[in-house]
């Protein structure tokens, strides 16, 4: 009797806060996988993402059979079944906010933001009652955004490189299932033409969007990422050991290096860099130094250095690049792929200083 009392109690409580309960879902998969994503080469969490999609391609297939008044759900199923829809929202939380943390790491803020922003925007889209309504044709496009997120990372992975060919294949795999779940689920509609063109223009659009932010650029150049940047006044490399020497106030504890470089004599500016990369890959990073031009209102280069990188270092590959001939102004270093991706930037001053006085060293372990 007290069991059946709390069981009606719960059911009252989840009725009156019933509109919380898919955010709550999309929520808890969001801070799912914040907290239990790792290195994007490990094998587990991709073995997860792959367990999430094929999930939803199952449960995309069972919800299209549903839509026939006559069907009933899988044996197993059958106390799940009730929040499938619920469930599908979990997994897609689980996987954009995956993707939203890899496309975090390997973008550039000045150049990947709005891309960024969009995938933020799609994964909070997914929680919006209206466009929730859209059924299965919004899942779809979804899905087909998260396959195509998946191959764009997973592919670099097995190959070694990045490639705008692998990104096309990418986008061409996605496209291709997601394609031949549209063109089995028209088989049973009255109208299997109207039925493709109804679910597949969605699908196309977002995969053409894909196509066009790569290449204006916009999208980050997963898997690479910056896990270290600084600019510094001294690098000093013993065995395995780097030291670095920069001026940095002790109040500015969150950042690396120099904001201000206030240089002396003839002394370089160097920039330090750790790129991570995964296990077996092999790339050539560019470091691009400019200066802004006070009249022009722009960055004008000064000089492109390229840094030939390894994976598998959980920390990242270490590497640095120094200037001796510069002048003072306002300075900016974008870490960027050969094709001009941008991974990474350090935005610093640099002041002459025609002082004499000792100076305190900031050092620290790169």
């Amino acid at each position: 009797m007290i069991a059946t009392e709390r069981f009606e109690k719960l059911k009252t409580y989840r009725s009156r806060y019933s509109r919380f309960e898919a955010p709550a879902f999309f929520t808890a998969g969001f801070l799912f996988d914040v907290l239990t994503v790792t290195r994007i080469d490990n094998w587990i969490q991709i073995s997860k993402h792959v367990f999430f999609l094929v999930s939803l391609g199952w449960f995309l297939i069972l919800q299209h059979k549903s839509m026939n008044p006559q069907w009933i759900p899988p044996k197993i199923l059958n106390k799940l079944w009730p929040h499938q829809i619920r469930v599908s929202h979990f997994l897609f939380g689980n996987l954009l906010s995956a993707f939203v943390i890899f496309y975090f790491k390997s973008a550039s803020l000045s150049k990947s933001g709005i891309f960024l922003g969009l995938v933020v925007l799609v994964m909070l889209l997914n929680e919006v009652p209206k466009v929730r309504a859209l059924g299965l044709r919004f899942r779809l496009a979804l899905f087909s955004f998260c396959l195509a997120s998946f191959f764009i990372y997973f592919y670099p992975l097995m190959a070694g490189f990045l490639s705008p060919f692998l990104f096309i294949l990418a986008v061409f795999t996605a496209t291709l299932i997601t394609g031949f779940f549209i063109y089995r689920f028209s088989n049973s509609d009255p109208d299997p033409r109207a039925f493709q063109e109804q679910f597949g223009i969605p699908v196309l659009a977002v995969q053409f969007l894909l196509v066009m932010a790569y290449f204006f650029k916009v999208i980050p150049p997963v898997p690479l990422y910056v896990s270290f940047a600084g600019i510094y006044h001294r690098v000093e490399k013993t065995g395995d050991e780097v030291t670095l020497y920069s001026l940095r106030p002790w109040y500015r504890f969150w950042s690396h290096g120099d904001v201000t470089f206030e240089s002396r004599d003839s002394e370089p500016v160097y920039c330090y860099v750790r790129v991570f990369a995964p296990a077996q890959f092999s790339h050539q990073v560019i470091l691009h130094w400019q200066l802004y031009n006070e009249k022009l209102k722009r960055f004008e280069t000064q000089d492109r250095i390229p840094m030939q990188i390894a994976g598998g270092r959980q920390e990242g590959f270490r590497g640095y690049t120094y200037k001796s001939n510069f002048q003072s102004g306002r300075w900016r270093v974008e870490i960027e792929t050969e094709d001009e991706r941008a991974i990474g930037d350090l935005s610093f001053t640099i002041n002459r200083d025609t002082s004499i006085n000792p100076r305190d060293w900031r050092i620290e372990e790169g």
